[in-house]
């Protein structure tokens, strides 16, 4: 998640953001310490669909200003090692300390090796990031990591499709193209979701293949937003039109919460459109929204969240089995959610400034 900090490669003001979508996350993980009122039921999925789509967004700025005409698999091999070298480390460390909070050393202490086997089967499609392409386990251990599992198979691909992408902005009416290629791709994910209606947690929300199209229609923002971007920004009406449109795509975003629609689209269908809007309008970052979230405290918290993602989830499940037999006051609740958010951030402090020193 963590991108190089230049102009063109990463828009601050989208790192307070990604900092909101992980304390969606978070709060639907911590629903059962809730103590205020909050749509749970589905803000992680809306968040974790923000996730792929920001995260295409960032990949399809740097494309942009590549040169693809020659794709080779020693390119293909190097930029997906990058990609890789930026969260494995982390992941790796993060799911070493879950096998010790899992049953696998329950299992060798017992001497039940079939069991055993088992886990350890599951434990490698884990460390070798793989477990999203199987129904069973991809939530093992550190169960975030089946996020990452998905995205790595979105880096993978992400050179091809800057490949095309370049050609349409080569040609003429780029905007006009780029724009008929995020509709088509729209229609795509929303006739996928329509058709997968069948153990729609393994093919519509783990699934690598499922994700690709919200990966593919952030690359298409990235690409139509660096092209617009200029021709937009300025002072007078246009700085009050862009901060009206930045409070109107976080009230429609939250909004969007309760209103998911059919079931087959609570998983992506559903935040396309919210998710895309958000993107668009702080990528264009010319309003006074976006000014507040460029502040160092704000951007901090975005630079943080790959962090808090992958540490969060280890924090609750801990502290939810230890206190699992216990009753839970109102002042408990607000206790537990708050350690653990603390903790979290915390952890990922000091885990991001390892990170950056390295």
């Amino acid at each position: 998640m963590a991108e190089q900090r230049t102009v063109s490669m990463r828009q601050d003001q989208l790192q307070f953001l990604r900092f909101l979508a992980f304390l969606n996350i978070f709060i639907s993980h911590c629903e059962n310490w809730l103590f205020f009122p909050y749509r749970t039921s589905h803000c992680a999925h809306a968040a974790v669909s923000f996730f792929f789509m920001l995260s295409g967004l960032v990949t399809g700025y740097s494309l942009m200003r590549r040169d693809l005409t020659r794709l080779s698999l020693k390119t293909e091999g190097a930029y997906v090692a990058r990609k890789l070298g930026r969260i494995y480390p982390l992941y790796l460390v993060t799911t070493l300390i879950a096998v010790v909070f899992s049953s696998l050393p329950l299992s060798a202490m017992a001497g039940d090796w079939g069991a055993f086997r088992q886990e350890g089967g599951q434990l490698l499609r884990n460390l070798l990031l793989i477990q999203s392409w199987f129904p069973e386990g991809a939530h093992s251990f550190n169960s975030v990591g089946w996020f990452l599992s998905a995205l790595m198979f979105s880096y993978v691909c992400a050179l091809p499709i800057g490949w095309v992408l370049n050609r349409l902005t080569k040609r003429r009416h780029p905007v006009l193209l780029l724009c008929a290629a995020f509709g088509g791709t729209a229609f795509c994910v929303a006739f996928y979701c329509r058709t997968v209606q069948e153990n729609m947690t393994y093919w519509q929300y783990q699934h690598p293949l499922a994700r690709l199209g919200e990966f593919s229609l952030g690359m298409i923002l990235g690409y139509l937003t660096t092209l617009v971007r200029e021709k937009i920004r300025g002072g007078g009406w246009r700085r009050w039109l862009l901060t009206g449109a930045e409070l109107f795509a976080l009230g429609f975003w939250y909004a969007c919460l309760s209103r998911p629609g059919n079931y087959w689209c609570n998983r992506i269908v559903a935040w396309m459109v919210p998710n895309a809007m958000l993107l668009t309008v702080f990528s264009l970052g010319g309003g006074w929204v976006s000014d507040l979230f460029r502040r160092k405290v704000p951007v901090y918290l975005g630079d943080i969240s790959f962090e808090c993602y992958l540490v969060h989830q280890m924090i609750i499940i801990r502290l939810a089995a230890q206190t699992a037999e216990i009753p839970i006051s109102p002042a408990g609740k607000v206790f537990c959610f708050m350690l653990c958010l603390v903790i979290s951030l915390t952890t990922a402090a000091f885990l991001h400034g390892r990170r950056k020193s390295a």
